[in-house]
């Protein structure tokens, strides 16, 4: 089999790949030599057709691709069938990801920010919204830049975003809405006949008995990280072992939402090559 190099974790602004169209996503991979794409926007699968189409021109293949998110871990849906059922979940996600952004906004509010769902809408009017656009809006209306220079507050993204949501931040919130269960997401992507697993395990991971736990309930695959290893080594040693004890699925992903986010599309000079395993899970020939 000729090497075909594979980036299957990318966003655009269907979801908070900020200001990144399908069409853009799509022409950045070709570029950096990527064979295969997922676009795997947040709790939607709005922009598939267009990234489809447009790799296509390129001759790339676009396969479905979804991050769904749970109460504690991200989940990659991939290779599923757009069927109506599953389109039905994906929307359900998608809603309450929204409420808990009001949440979220309400919480901001009773400090005295003058930021308001309707902002973050008018700001990310075709986004599933999560809290990256919520930030994105704090940081460009004139309102809330004003009450930050008064408060004598930082408004450099990262510095706003731990002050907001990091462990004690104002916008972390006991969520009131529910968020899809691990077992449905399992269940849902199946039954789509796709395949899943947990996305950036570095990040959300703990210890080995939350992976054995994942894969009782019907993981399929455990993503790797090109280019985030080197933040936490400890962990990443800990899922590479159980990667290769268990024989684990393995895909390759960069994470990408564009230039501001520091984190690249892969390329066609790492590891990141479509393995056979895979390509059967898939279903690619």
């Amino acid at each position: 089999m000729v090497n075909k190099y594979i980036d299957l974790h990318t966003h655009t602004f269907y979801s908070d790949g900020i200001y990144q169209s399908p069409e853009q996503l799509v022409g950045t991979a070709a570029h950096k030599g990527i064979d295969i794409l997922a676009k795997t926007d947040h709790d939607t699968l709005a922009g598939i057709l267009e990234a489809r189409a447009e790799a296509e021109k390129l001759g790339m293949l676009l396969i479905n691709g979804v991050e769904i998110t749970t109460p504690k871990y991200h989940l990659l849906g991939l290779g599923f069938q757009q069927s109506n059922q599953f389109r039905y979940f994906i929307k359900k996600s998608q809603v309450m990801q929204e409420k808990i952004v009001e949440q979220r906004v309400q919480a901001l509010r009773r400090v005295g920010l003058p930021i308001t769902l309707e902002k973050v809408k008018a700001n990310f009017p075709e986004s599933r919204l999560g809290k990256y656009n919520l930030l994105w809006t704090v940081l460009k209306d004139s309102e809330c830049r004003e009450y930050f220079i008064n408060a004598g507050l930082s408004l450099n993204p990262q510095e706003v975003f731990r002050y907001f949501f990091r462990e004690g931040g104002i916008a972390v919130i006991d969520k009131l809405e529910p968020e899809v269960s691990v077992e449905e997401a399992i269940r849902e992507v199946h039954a789509a006949k796709g395949i899943i697993g947990i996305a950036h395990p570095e990040k959300d991971i703990q210890d080995i008995a939350e992976l054995e736990r994942l894969v009782e309930q019907g993981i399929d695959f455990i993503e790797v990280q090109p280019n985030i290893r080197h933040l936490n080594p400890a962990q990443t040693k800990m899922v590479a072992d159980f990667v290769k004890n268990k024989g684990m699925l393995v895909t390759y992903g960069s994470d990408y939402h564009g230039p501001t986010f520091g984190r690249e599309i892969l390329n066609n000079q790492g590891e990141n090559i479509l393995s056979e395993r895979l390509a059967e899970a898939l279903g690619i020939k």
